[in-house]
């Protein structure tokens, strides 16, 4: 996917999430868990920054030798997706 094409995802994944419900029902077998619009931004976000870390690991094949700048990059990335779990884990452990 290119980088435009992950940045539209982006925007319109975003925009319907600011034009939805609040919250988002869902039904496991045998109860109901109602989940915020926060804890879903947190994982698409969480998801977002996952294929950030991805995008590294295919420029580095085979080896993965990150060099000082792509360490830097995956560790302000793996600081906010430790962020968007934060989120998630209060919103659905409550």
């Amino acid at each position: 996917m290119s980088a435009h094409e992950h940045t539209s995802q982006r925007n319109e994944i975003q925009y319907l999430l600011e034009h939805s419900q609040m919250f988002y029902h869902i039904r496991p077998v045998g109860q109901d868990i109602i989940m915020s619009k926060r804890a879903v931004e947190a994982v698409f976000q969480g998801l977002y920054l996952l294929c950030d870390i991805r995008g590294v690991l295919r420029e580095t094949v085979p080896h993965h030798h990150f060099s000082q700048e792509q360490q830097e990059k995956t560790g302000k990335t793996l600081d906010k997706l430790e962020k968007q779990i934060a989120i998630l884990r209060e919103e659905l452990l409550k």
